[in-house]
């Protein structure tokens, strides 16, 4: 029996537990994590109940016989050796170390106490993978070139923002960047065939997909001992691919990971030229077809599940243990891959971010007050900036760690990193400030991170603007916090209108606003800081999505699913609009503790808005009107078959009718109070908005 621990409880511990499990003759002892939360999590998923928190609570209470090291990497080094000196193999997810130092010190003091070590390299173990080493020593010759490509996507919401408490992943700060994170799979399988790199050249690029522009693109060509080959890993290509191409002299193989197939060419062909062109592509369609049958079938029965080089290599590793055999990741590979990441990241530049204070390097400063604007990297926030240093205020900006500042840097603003839910990273902003815009809100759609966010966000402002004796404040709120459910078509609101009494039901965004306005309505009368409230419909203009949610949806590109007959009004306002509401309500004496709606008095309906202006711009996609009756009663057979599998609607219809009320608000107090009108018609500005700016 292998007793197994677990060291790190985070999504790949859920593959880890469950291949674990499946092989006989294993038992999982124990499990350990910092994170109490997510520790108790996986242990009532799994039915794990001894739990620990750190490795010597686990060693001593599971006494395991190896254990799988899943934490960050800059964990691996102390959890690695501290579990080999008490006589336990182990087995460390990519990448094994930070750096070829601790590699070396781990496998040294395996030696000594004569344990076993195992990377996860398990791309290796792969189905596609062993048949295409299969072949590689009999069909295609001597190994003339290979390419290692691997596409990753970095977009996801845990390497695009950080944490409550201002930290980013962990992966950023990892020697090698967000690369080394990923470039062992890539490596590993190059270094297999070409041995020990003799020269290595290096280029990285940046498309933007990344903060600071820092690298998103890495292209290494490397000359081993017996053949050279081509890494290349690719955060920006879509779709993100992942395959070894190996070239020899007698053929070639093509290995895919993401179709698990292998594909063989010979170089030799009896048949003429042009012949050869028409019967080479229907020996790879015959091949293609083949594994997709083989692969098909072995899921329904299965024999081939995701991540399967994973479970052969973890199974491997323990007949190893069992046999006293030799590790099937040899030590040699792994370290000759650590050396070899260290000359890349020797070679390489700009991997890191850094968010140390830019300082200003604004122009012309004619304005007194000066001004903090939060969630100012979004599209309001660099509209807003943009403005405020023509006008000429000294303009600091108060972003996430992983926004994007290239425009902000342009404009020459004073810029600081955190979060708002950070207290201190947030306070460090407002000193010297006179005005603070408040634009930061959370619109991912998770209630808890909203919650966090655009209510605790508003907590802090309010504490810290009083702190810090503010002399003004500029909220920017939502049309979402009115009561519209309950309303009928054309009625007209004002300010003073009936509010959202159960948010809740409208999604996390109306939720979070409304809950966040509260708080601002609590202090908007008081003298000190001086409260404006704006609360803007639909924003849009021209670097936005041009499709509007209430709208209906689009599929594909091609389709465009409408809610009701198109008939129904959009209400809008342009960005610019909005950003003079802001402006007028910084230096006009009527606005301190006033409300005030933004939106365009004309209004537009969803099918003129389809049919003369997106697709126009978007080319012709096929419209349907879906019927509302119709629609609701879909959104209620939803509603009902998620709650029975105990899941969250998609769509409510307390939401759905939210949406789709055609309400017209009054915009009558901010015209009278601070002189604010649209500044072009409403149509030339959606016409505009797919162009350029309006001049």
């Amino acid at each position: 029996m292998i007793r197994v621990g677990i060291v790190g409880c985070g999504e790949i511990a859920k593959k880890h537990i469950s291949f674990i499990n499946q092989i006989d003759g294993t038992k999982i002892v124990g499990i350990s994590d910092k994170n109490t939360e997510v520790l108790r999590k996986t242990s009532e998923t799994y039915n794990i109940n001894n739990i620990y928190s750190d490795i010597k609570g686990l060693i001593k209470g599971g006494s395991p016989d190896v254990i799988h090291i899943l934490t960050p990497p800059k964990f691996h080094k102390e959890i690695a050796l501290w579990s080999i000196e008490h006589g336990i193999s182990v087995y460390i997810e990519k990448p094994l170390a930070l750096d070829l130092t601790e590699a070396k010190e781990i496998y040294q003091k395996a030696d000594e106490k004569e344990v076993k070590i195992c990377a996860g390299f398990n791309h290796l173990y792969d189905p596609c993978m062993r048949k295409a080493d299969s072949l590689v020593k009999g069909k295609i010759g001597k190994i003339i070139y290979l390419e290692s490509h691997y596409g990753m996507n970095v977009l996801r919401r845990d390497l695009q923002t950080t944490t409550a408490d201002n930290n980013i992943h962990w992966s950023y700060d990892l020697p090698g960047g967000l690369f080394q994170n990923y470039i062992d799979h890539p490596l590993y399988l190059l270094l297999k065939y070409i041995g020990k790199p003799l020269d290595i050249h290096v280029e990285t690029i940046s498309f933007g997909s990344l903060p600071q522009n820092i690298p998103d693109e890495l292209r290494v060509m490397i000359k081993g001992e017996k053949t050279f080959g081509l890494l290349v890993i690719s955060f920006t290509e879509k779709p993100q691919l992942h395959f070894l191409n190996i070239y020899g002299q007698k053929g070639c193989l093509k290995v895919n990971f993401d179709t698990m197939s292998t594909i063989f060419h010979a170089g030799a062909s009896v048949l003429p030229k042009a012949a050869s062109k028409a019967t080479f592509n229907l020996n790879e369609s015959y091949q293609l077809i083949r594994d997709t049958i083989r692969n098909t079938t072995n899921l329904l029965i299965g024999k081939l599940k995701p991540y399967q080089g994973m479970k052969d290599l973890i199974q491997e590793f323990y007949h190893c243990i069992i046999n006293n055999s030799d590790s099937p990741i040899s030590a040699e590979l792994v370290l000759n891959v650590s050396q070899t990441i260290e000359e890349i990241w020797h070679k390489s530049k700009n991997l890191h971010l850094d968010f140390s204070v830019r300082n200003s390097s604004q122009g012309i400063i004619i304005k007194q007050e000066k001004v903090l604007v939060t969630g100012a990297s979004g599209f309001l926030g660099i509209h807003t900036v943009k403005q405020l240093v023509k006008e000429g205020y000294y303009v600091r900006v108060f972003v996430r760690k992983l926004s994007r500042i290239r425009e902000l840097e342009k404009l020459g603003v004073e810029i600081f990193f955190g979060d708002i839910r950070d207290y201190s990273s947030f306070e460090q902003a407002f000193n010297g400030m006179d005005i603070v815009v408040h634009l930061a809100a959370e619109t991912s759609g998770d209630l808890n991170i909203s919650d966090q966010v655009t209510v605790n966000g508003t907590k802090n402002l309010i504490d810290l603007a009083k702190k810090h004796d503010i002399k003004r404040v500029v909220y920017i709120s939502s049309m979402s916090v009115y009561d519209t459910v309950h309303a009928k078509d054309g009625d007209l609101y004002d300010e003073q209108s009936k509010l959202e009494p159960m948010p809740e039901k409208r999604g996390a965004y109306a939720y979070s606003k409304k809950k966040a306005e509260n708080l601002a309505l609590d202090v908007l009368k008081e003298e000190k800081p001086a409260w404006t409230v704006l609360r803007p419909a639909m924003i849009f203009g021209t670097g936005t999505d041009m499709f509007f949610g209430p709208i209906g949806f689009s599929v594909a590109d091609k389709l465009i699913v409408v809610f009701g007959k198109g008939n129904r009004k959009l209400r809008l306002v342009h960005v610019e609009d909005v950003v003079e509401a802001v402006l007028l309500s910084i230096v006009s004496d009527k606005a301190p503790g006033k409300i005030y709606n933004v939106v365009h008095d004309e209004m537009i309906s969803k099918r003129e808005y389809l049919k003369s202006f997106f697709c126009n711009n978007f080319g012709k996609k096929f419209i349907i009107y879906f019927p509302e009756v119709l629609l609701k009663l879909l959104t209620l057979l939803q509603e009902i078959g998620l709650k029975y599998m105990k899941k969250k609607p998609i769509l409510t219809r307390y939401r759905l009718s939210a949406s789709q009320r055609e309400i017209i608000f009054s915009t009558e107090n901010i015209r009278r109070d601070l002189g604010w009108l649209p500044k072009h018609s409403l149509r030339k500005q959606i016409e505009s908005s797919f162009s350029i700016d309006i001049s």
